[in-house]
């Protein structure tokens, strides 16, 4: 299940950290529906980092990878 958080709450994460620890995040943007990317210093990026779209997300809800379970 996705959970939608009102974009007002988001806060940017540290982008200083390693690549490997930056997760896109799935936006929803009115007229264009949900996408996944980076929102930086205000401006929307594709998910990974090679292009800015002009787009304003309303909504966001984090994304992570499932955590591995021990066999």
């Amino acid at each position: 299940m996705i959970t939608w958080t009102p974009i007002e709450e988001y806060v940017q994460p540290n982008f200083d950290l390693p690549e490997s620890k930056q997760y896109p995040t799935l936006f929803w943007a009115d007229g264009v529906g949900p996408v996944l990317g980076h929102l930086k210093d205000g401006e929307f990026w594709s998910e990974d980092w090679e292009e800015t779209y002009e787009i304003r997300p309303t909504w966001y809800c984090r994304v992570r990878p499932p955590q591995q379970r021990p066999v």
